[in-house]
């Protein structure tokens, strides 16, 4: 009988677990689709096509400089602002 409990807990466990997963990944999708068109091509380039951050500056054409000083952390901070599971933001303290 424990051993019938055990597996039940552990097949709920593993259901709980795809059914977060899923959602995970429709709000992800659904963040990104709402951010402008800049920081959309940035997220896909760099968490869907998985490309590095050099392959990502070179094929939208900004300066390295200025895709981490301005692109990259804009399209990041849009993401966060859109995500709507948990808050992605990082706070700072006073």
């Amino acid at each position: 009988m424990p051993k019938a409990q055990n597996t039940e807990n552990s097949m709920e466990r593993r259901i709980v677990q795809r059914l977060t997963a899923e959602q995970i990944v429709k709000r992800t999708i659904e963040a990104i689709g709402h951010c402008d068109q800049r920081s959309k091509e940035v997220l896909d380039l760099l968490y869907l096509e998985d490309y590095s951050d050099t392959m990502c500056f070179m094929h939208i054409g900004y300066s390295r400089s200025h895709y981490f000083d301005v692109v990259k952390p804009e399209a990041l901070l849009q993401f966060a602002d859109c995500y709507m599971m948990d808050d992605l933001h990082i706070y700072k303290e006073n």
